[in-house]
């Protein structure tokens, strides 16, 4: 009971990361675009606009610099891992990433939310939103020593701790745009106050793993760590969810503003904006705390892919392994914090065609990586707009964004972008799992 409560727990936390569907990086350069303000709070919509509950807005990124071709390999017409015998070291090791793997993802979607234009200089929003925030790191010298370490002079290792934390939280949100034009003529500027709850959270911490590889058995003992809010545990129950509430507070502030430099001719202007969000704190108040110290050995890795393996079988002898690896202490109550990752948003546009046409780039700092994206924009009328792009980062990838927003009545938009569209039967990544989408559907006013 206590391994199918902890695999109940994992996967309720990341069905809360990842129930909801890139924030609305592709509508960045459109003037018009409804909720682009989520991006920097000095941009304004030309109208007002309230969100339909829960479709107005949701948003996903998921970002990873791994998928399966890093740990699945074809050798004469059949599938190994990479612990096979059958893969070569050097195979694997060269298609790793040359920093630590990881997978990390973001989501939101607005409960409510509005736009309202108070008068000619300023433009007012707001929204609840309910956010998700999820990330995992995988030492790169643990699966070195997993693959090497049999073959190798050394078969044992102490390794770097490794740590993963999974939260969810409420937001409202309140931002006002303001035209700067009668001191600065071109100049916009903006800000948003954000107040925030915890929902649920779970931080886990390994703080050392020490290894040993002999044949085909792998052994291994655990000191770490675990946090829980929204969660119970007890060594005879196992894991139970506790009543939703809201849990501890935090508050952050996002900062923008927008230049726009107009000019006669083909080349209709030059718009530079800028700003940095999220900069606060979030506590969940207090939380469970767990020891997860323990040991256990694995045995028939290298029989993977072998004709006659039984992977059902091997998978529960593995979970059932696993078990006496995550023996879980509960121990005292302790504060939960998180420091929220700021997010960078810097951009220069150059429209032409009388603002039909524009070319931009776009600098922006999100989950903790940095990314570069050239956007091709384009507005052939004036309800329509279309936007290709192609993003430099960590994994590179190719986006598109629609929005079809009238003066009145509904709105709409879609966009996304992909590293690959090449996957498994099972929509898994082949290359890696980054992916965004996003989407909304707005009443205009």
């Amino acid at each position: 009971m206590k391994r199918y409560g902890l695999l109940s727990l994992l996967a309720l936390l990341v069905f809360s990361v990842l129930v909801s569907a890139q924030p609305l990086r592709g509508s960045y350069f459109f003037e018009n675009s409804l909720l682009r303000s989520k991006l920097n709070p000095a941009f304004a919509p030309q109208t007002h606009y309230v969100s339909v509950p829960v479709a107005g807005y949701a948003s996903a990124d998921i970002l990873s610099n791994v998928g399966l071709s890093n740990f699945l390999f074809p050798v004469d017409d059949k599938t190994y891992t990479f612990l096979n015998d059958a893969v070569d070291a050097s195979t694997f090791l060269d298609k790793l990433p040359a920093d630590d793997p990881y997978f990390t993802a973001k989501v939101q979607t607005d409960l409510l939310g509005g736009g309202y234009r108070l008068n000619d200089r300023i433009y007012l929003t707001a929204s609840l939103s309910v956010t998700g925030r999820g990330n995992a790191d995988v030492s790169r010298a643990l699966l070195e020593f997993a693959k090497k370490g049999r073959s190798g002079s050394i078969h044992s290792r102490s390794l770097p701790g490794l740590k993963a934390h999974l939260m969810s939280y409420a937001t409202l949100s309140a931002g006002c745009s303001y035209d700067m034009e009668d001191l600065v003529p071109g100049l916009r500027v903006g800000g948003r106050l954000n107040l925030m709850t915890g929902l649920v959270s779970a931080n886990a911490t390994l703080h050392a793993l020490d290894i040993r590889l002999d044949d085909d058995i792998v052994s291994a003992t655990t000191r770490g760590n675990i946090g829980l809010a929204g969660f119970a545990y007890d060594p005879e129950g196992g894991f139970r969810s506790e009543k939703l509430k809201l849990r501890g507070f935090g508050a952050s502030v996002d900062l923008g503003a927008e230049y726009r430099l107009r000019f006669d001719g083909f080349v209709n202007g030059l718009n530079l904006s800028a700003s940095v969000g999220n900069l606060g704190r979030l506590s969940f108040g207090s939380a469970n705390m767990l020891s997860a110290d323990g040991s256990a050995s694995f045995e028939g890795f290298n029989q993977i892919g072998d004709e006659n393996f039984d992977l059902p079988a091997a998978l529960d002898k593995v979970i059932e392994d696993f078990s006496s690896l995550t023996i879980l202490t509960p121990g005292g109550a302790t504060p939960l914090d998180y420091i929220l990752d700021a997010e960078i948003y810097a951009g220069a546009e150059v429209p032409f065609l009388n603002d039909m046409l524009s070319a931009g780039i776009l600098y922006s700092r999100y989950l903790s990586k940095s990314h570069f994206t050239l956007s091709f924009n384009a507005s052939p009328l004036e309800w329509l707009n279309l936007n290709a792009s192609y993003t430099f980062g960590p994994t590179n990838r190719m986006g598109f964004y629609a929005e079809y927003i009238p003066k009145k009545y509904v709105g709409f938009f879609f966009g996304f972008e992909k590293s690959s569209f090449k996957t498994n039967r099972n929509l898994l990544g082949v290359k890696n799992f980054t992916e965004s989408l996003c989407l909304g559907l707005n009443i205009l006013l």
